[in-house]
């Protein structure tokens, strides 16, 4: 843990730990994470670098504009300029917005409309939810 704590971010040595962890869980080994010297180096990782992460910056309406005007005038443009506003008005995460099909747009008589996300991080089993 030590050595990592050096390249990687505490939240990824931390990870990491977990996955060690859940694998000889499954092997049903004894977990080399379990140690007091490891205990030990991780509590040293998060006193030297901290514990909170940063957060990413937010997309704005202003910012949303600027990257759609940045987008070229070509078929990649024109898709990008889509998935960019569609990510927007959604708040859709990328896996979503990748596997949103044109079947699944349903545009009403009055101009707005629907779209159907048939899995995402918070419907594992793909029961699907529809945006407005």
């Amino acid at each position: 843990m030590i050595a990592q704590s050096e390249s990687a971010a505490p939240a990824t040595v931390s990870r990491r730990r977990a996955a060690i962890a859940k694998i000889h869980r499954l092997l049903k080994l004894e977990s080399p994470v379990r140690t007091e010297e490891v205990n030990l180096a991780t509590r040293t990782v998060f006193r030297q670098k901290g514990r909170r992460q940063d957060q990413a910056l937010g997309l704005t309406s202003a910012l949303k504009r600027q990257i759609i005007e940045a987008c070229p005038n070509d078929l990649q443009g024109l898709r990008d300029r889509a998935l960019i506003a569609l990510g927007y008005d959604t708040l859709c995460r990328r896996a979503e917005l990748v596997q949103l099909q044109i079947d699944d747009l349903m545009i009403k008589p009055d101009g707005s409309g629907t779209i159907l996300v048939r899995k995402s991080k918070a419907d594992q089993f793909g029961d699907g939810q529809l945006q407005r």
